[in-house]
Order: structure tokens, then C-alpha cells, then sequence
């Protein structure tokens, strides 16, 4: 691909992040956005499109066939910029600098928006006509995890459209020159599971009373041994389940032989590693068991009164072994104990888990290869969460990979400051996104 093309991109780019779509904003944001769109992509923009809720979008390309539909995913909304004082480059002017683009949704992903229609525009301008259906379906409120995925999902159930395979963000990869120590061959994470998601509420009720007098084990007193007890014990199931047995045994085949048995293995010495590695406990039991942390607090309305009830809030991620009915039934025991009551908000199990075996994942994963050279792709659970899992209930191979190569310090800007993506990275995705178009079937 030529500099002047990769500049272009760019260029074009740069124009969808200086709107500052953060979710729930103005609606009139995302229509700038959407027309910025559509000057980047006007033949994209000359396809069959729906608006199934809000400002969220599907685009139908008709293909020959119509058996074996395809949809590629996205979203228009990004996260708030934080403190703008302390990005590198504004977050919202599209800076591009050090052969990158700056700004707020650069990774988290205005680009696969971006990649994914200039590829079918591209492709459209050359004449081509993909050999099946495929559907762009690009949200607007996937970081608060709103209802526009939901809307699409349903919009197509609707309409008795069953897609063979979704392909959504998620996963990142990794080249083995990042870790020459470590690494013999590139590798990608496909996302093909997400953990569940609730807020528990647990409230420690009292008779009140003047800050003067104060009783023992008023309500903070209660819930902080609560939130202690909690963080001294393992209190949800442990355990390795095939998934992540198959994604340790898969990315092994990335590593240099010295190492490949110790993380085919890692789930056996999973306690040392925690002990060993603590700053890395987080990451490590996100894998193998429902994580827990409490995020919010409150109490009385005035320093001087005793709470007639006061309550923290834990944000628990839920494992595909354990739900909500185990979860709930573990927490209520040890609530019990401190006079503390449970209540749930926005709860929902994990997603089913995508067939790593079906012919449509290792499609995904010849297309990697094809664009990105030798890569070794391994499936894994994903701890957060994306608008894929709606599709997931009407697509048993619903996969979540985001096919930009930046490094580990610029994939850990998402959803922090200096937000950004290499010109490279950029026009390799658009790459990717004509090879799934182009020779899906």
C-alpha cells in the first residue's frame, strides 16, 4: 500500500475523532459524525440502511447468495476524555503526529467503524459483489452498554436474518518482536466469550442515631468487615474450564519451547503465581473465577448522623461456571453473618462460547494469517464487555478481534489519556476488513 493511501486514511480518519461522540451525548453529535461518514464512504453510504434505535446503524450489502450472512460490528460512541490537560495532543482535534492519530476513540473503535466501511467502499467503486449478505451494524452506546446492540440483534431476528458469523472488537495481537525473549511467532486473542456483568448492593440497616453516641457495629462498621472478609477469601469457584485450558494449549504454540510447558500448564500453578506475581492477581483470577470489587459507597446525608442504612457497591464479573443463582446464594451466606441485605442491579450471566471447531472461526483465523503473516490465534474469555454478546443469542460464531497491530502501551491508552493509533495499524485494518469481505462464502 502506498504512503500517499496510508496518509489518506489518515486524513479521513482524523475527521471522525474530532467529533465527540461520548455516549449519551447530543444526538446532533452523532449525526456530524455520521455525515463525516458518509463524505469518507459514499458509495458505502449508498447501500440499504436502517436505524434500528437512537442513532445506531445497519447497512445491508446484497450479496449472490443469502444463506450464510455475515455481519461486522463497531461503535459510534467513545468514553469521556478525563482531564484534557493531560493528553499529549488534544483529544478531540485529530492530531496526526509520530506516524500515529491522536484522539479519543482511535482504538476504541471509531477505527474498526472507519476500516470496516472504507473497505466495502472500496470495494464497491472496483465492482465487486460479496458472494453472501453482509450486514454493518455500528452502535451507539456500547460503552455504557446501552440497548442499541440489542435493537440490532433484534432488528435482524426480526427479519429471520441468522447470521453464520459476527465479527465484533475484542481481541488484540501481539507481534514476537514485542517480546523476542519470550515469543517465536506473532499472537492474536479472539475473544469468544464475555463474562457476565451485575451490581450487588449490600445494605447494612440500623436504628440511626446522633454521631455523639454512637453504638458498636453501626452500619459502616458491618459492611467493612463484610468488604474484608470478602477480600481475605476465595469465595467464588476456582476452577479452569476447557476454554481457557484451550486458549493456555493454543497460545503455548507462540512461545519458545522453554517456555511453551509452563504456560500450557499455567492453571496448575495458579496460587504461586498469585503469591509471586500479586500486581498481577487481578489479571490472573479474571480468568479463572467470578472477580468482585466494590466501587461505590454511601451513607447519611449529614456528618453528624448515624446512617439508618448505609450501603457499598460491588461490581462482579460473572465466570461461565458460576452465575447469578450461585453467586447470590455464597453472597447472601456471608451477608447474613453482618445483618447485611443484598440487592441486584443489571444482571446478566456470560455469554455463551463461540465453536472454536466451526469452519467460520478458522476463517477468521486464515485471514489473520493472510494479512498479518504467521500468527497463532488463541480463544479467550473476555473479563469486560462488548455489543457482540447481543449477537451471540442469534449466531453461534459470534467472534470479537480487533485487527490493529499497535503495542502494548498503546493498547493500554483505551479508555485513558493519549488515545491513539498508528497510520500503519490503521491501513492494515482496512486491509483486513477487504480480505473477510472479499472471500467470505
Amino acid at each position: 500500500m502506498s504512503a500517499d493511501k496510508k496518509i489518506l486514511y489518515a486524513e479521513q480518519f482524523a475527521k471522525m475523532l474530532r467529533i465527540p461522540t461520548v455516549t449519551d451525548t447530543d444526538k446532533k453529535l452523532f449525526d456530524e459524525l455520521q455525515n463525516v461518514m458518509k463524505e469518507i464512504a459514499p458509495e458505502f453510504h449508498s447501500l440499504e440502511c436502517v436505524n434500528p434505535r437512537n442513532s445506531a446503524l445497519i447497512f445491508k450489502w446484497t450479496g449472490k447468495n443469502h444463506d450464510r450472512p455475515l455481519v461486522l460490528m463497531g461503535h459510534q460512541d467513545v468514553v469521556p476524555e478525563g482531564d484534557a490537560s493531560k493528553w499529549k495532543y488534544p483529544p478531540y482535534a485529530g492530531v496526526i503526529a509520530e506516524d500515529r492519530v491522536w484522539g479519543r476513540g482511535a482504538l476504541d473503535c471509531k477505527s474498526t467503524v472507519f476500516a470496516s466501511m472504507v473497505a466495502a467502499n472500496e470495494l464497491i467503486n472496483e465492482g465487486f459483489v460479496p458472494e453472501q449478505d453482509i450486514y454493518f451494524c455500528y452502535g451507539d452506546d456500547e460503552e455504557n452498554a446501552g440497548g442499541g446492540a440489542i435493537a440490532e440483534a433484534e432488528y435482524l431476528r426480526s427479519h429471520g436474518i441468522v447470521p453464520a458469523l459476527v465479527l465484533d472488537e475484542g481481541g488484540g495481537m501481539t507481534t514476537a518482536n514485542a517480546f523476542p525473549q519470550y515469543l517465536k511467532k506473532s499472537v492474536c486473542l479472539m475473544g469468544v466469550c464475555e463474562k457476565g456483568f451485575a451490581d450487588y448492593r449490600f445494605y447494612a440497616p440500623s436504628n440511626g442515631g446522633h454521631s455523639s453516641t454512637p453504638g458498636k457495629n453501626t452500619p459502616f462498621v458491618r459492611l467493612a468487615k463484610f468488604i474484608l472478609y470478602c477480600e481475605k477469601h476465595q469465595i467464588f469457584e476456582r476452577k479452569t474450564i476447557p476454554l481457557v485450558k484451550e486458549m493456555l494449549c493454543e497460545f503455548s504454540k507462540a512461545v519458545k519451547p522453554v517456555f511453551a510447558p509452563v504456560v500450557r500448564n499455567a492453571y496448575h500453578f495458579l496460587p504461586l503465581a498469585v503469591k509471586i506475581l500479586p500486581e498481577l492477581a487481578g489479571q490472573l483470577n479474571a480468568f479463572f473465577s467470578t472477580t468482585m470489587v466494590f466501587t461505590m459507597a454511601h451513607g447519611a446525608d449529614a456528618s453528624n448522623n448515624i446512617p439508618d442504612s448505609a450501603w457499598v457497591l460491588a461490581n462482579l464479573r460473572y465466570s461461565p461456571q458460576e452465575g447469578k443463582d450461585k453467586c447470590l446464594a455464597k453472597l447472601e451466606k456471608i451477608a447474613k453473618k453482618y445483618d447485611i441485605k443484598i440487592e441486584i442491579d443489571n444482571s446478566r450471566d456470560a455469554s455463551p462460547i463461540a465453536d472454536t471447531k466451526s469452519k467460520e472461526y478458522r476463517y477468521v483465523c486464515d485471514a489473520i494469517n493472510q494479512v498479518f503473516g504467521e500468527t497463532v490465534v488463541a480463544p479467550y474469555l473476555i473479563s469486560g464487555g462488548t455489543d457482540c454478546r447481543a449477537m451471540q443469542e442469534i449466531c453461534p460464531t459470534a467472534l470479537r478481534f480487533t485487527p490493529f497491530l499497535v503495542s502494548l502501551e498503546e493498547m493500554h491508552r483505551c479508555h485513558a489519556y493519549d488515545e491513539c493509533i498508528p497510520v500503519d495499524a490503521l491501513a492494515q485494518g482496512v486491509d483486513f476488513f477487504r480480505t473477510i469481505i472479499k472471500n467470505y462464502k
